[in-house]
């Protein structure tokens, strides 16, 4: 694969493909669907949930993504310009093993499912995540279109189970229905808040990470048309959907597909809805190390190493992982911050590129280091708004670090456009006499 394939233009269709892959799976509806109840008022509830797709889009895919398709650059090109050249190496390398840890979940989690939930040996499991792994990367290297088929089927897939769970729960309707127009109060803001930061812990490190889509659109349109087809309307009708079945039946959606005498071969269905999202993060994978394609034996050591150790993370995966997880998510949200800031600000367009960027760095490294500032610095500023992680697979700083991030990098770059524009005054020459 070579890099002008890894820069012709595709189908927007493709890169939506394996963006739905991400929500419409059942491990996003059991962990995430929660995070927004149904209730009312009507048009309060769809404001919320389809404000908080719109917001993930905006956030962590839109700017980065539109960046690159101006630019024809990838992702990390575009890195150098709000990082440099030694903070996107650094930011590569966290990318790499954000991917590591996170399909070694997905596998840990598949390979428990396919094997009907059992509590199977280690090595049961370790060799299971392993060929899934071997197979998954090899289906990564085929073509994008190859790719987008395989995200197509489980999404058709992940569809299906949602109608048959809707239908299953049919006897519910009309109390969720009414419970819904008769039901005036409205979920609070701090609840909103810890809703939308665990969806995008799940979701915001591969929506940056699909922003490089963007050098391989036409124009935005297409972009525009992946963030609407592959991020907001699959986010909010999964969101809508999980809500209506746990207000329908008063139960998640895990025990309405898995009731009944068939449980084991649900469970194994729902696992296969995750093919499609696990096959975006090989081939995101894949592309952070494509720059070392050039050189064939330390590329190939590289995969092969990554491959072995989420086959023997997926079979030790009792540990605990958030604490490698969770700064790795970090570094990719405030990397998104930085680069959307500078998008906004239109220092992207600069044709220079340095080894570090002060003040691209200073904002990554302050948003990311935010949770290891002292309990003092909470109290004097009042940032600390109390919200606590209720699963390993999130982050309740994740939000504020993409803010901070944010704010520094905005307010940086708009001061030095405002002094680079103060005139300098006019220097007298001398005239001959």
């Amino acid at each position: 694969m070579t890099r002008q394939a890894d820069s012709a233009i595709v189908p927007w269709g493709y890169p939506a493909l394996l963006l739905a892959a991400v929500f419409l799976n059942f491990t996003f509806w059991y962990e995430e669907g929660r995070e927004f109840p149904f209730h009312g008022p009507t048009v309060w509830y769809l404001i919320q949930v389809f404000g908080g797709a719109i917001l993930l889009g905006a956030l962590f895919f839109w700017a980065p993504a539109l960046g690159t398709q101006a630019s024809k650059r990838s992702l990390f090109q575009l890195a150098e310009k709000s990082l440099g050249s030694i903070g996107t190496l650094v930011l590569r390398v966290c990318c790499a093993g954000f991917l590591v840890v996170w399909l070694a979940v997905l596998f840990w989690m598949i390979a428990q499912w396919l094997l009907f939930g059992r509590r199977a040996p280690a090595t049961a499991q370790g060799i299971t995540a392993g060929i899934l792994a071997v197979l998954l990367f090899w289906f990564g290297r085929q073509s994008l279109r190859t790719v987008a088929r395989l995200a197509f089927l489980t999404n058709v897939l992940g569809v299906a189970l949602l109608v048959a769970a809707v239908i299953r729960v049919r006897v519910g309707w009309p109390e969720a229905l009414h419970a819904m127009a008769r039901q005036g109060w409205m979920v609070e803001t701090a609840d909103l808040w810890r809703g939308l930061a665990q969806i995008a812990f799940w979701a915001a490190p591969l929506l940056f990470l699909a922003s490089d889509f963007g050098q391989r659109c036409e124009g935005r349109k297409q972009v525009h048309l992946i963030g609407v087809f592959g991020i907001v309307l699959p986010a909010a009708g999964v969101l809508l959907t999980t809500g209506f079945i746990e207000r329908a039946m008063g139960a998640n959606i895990a025990a309405v597909l898995a009731s009944g005498h068939a449980v084991r071969y649900a469970v194994a269905v729902e696992a296969v809805t995750m093919f499609g999202m696990v096959g975006f993060g090989a081939r995101a994978l894949m592309d952070r190390l494509s720059v070392l394609r050039g050189r064939r034996s330390i590329y190939w050591t590289l995969l092969g190493l990554a491959v072995c150790t989420i086959g023997v993370l997926a079979s030790i995966l009792f540990l605990d992982v958030s604490s490698v997880l969770n700064p790795l998510a970090r570094c990719l949200v405030a990397a998104a911050a930085v680069m959307t800031a500078d998008f906004l600000t239109g220092r992207w367009r600069t044709a220079s590129t340095r080894k570090i960027d002060w003040i691209g760095v200073t904002a990554f490294l302050i948003g990311w280091g935010l949770p290891y500032l002292t309990p003092e610095f909470f109290v004097l500023t009042g940032f600390y708004l109390g919200i606590g992680a209720d699963s390993p697979l999130q982050d309740p700083w994740l939000l504020r670090t993409y803010g901070v991030s944010f704010s520094i990098c905005l307010l940086c770059g708009i001061a030095r456009k405002a002094f680079k524009r103060v005139p300098k005054p006019a220097q007298s020459t001398p005239h001959s006499i």
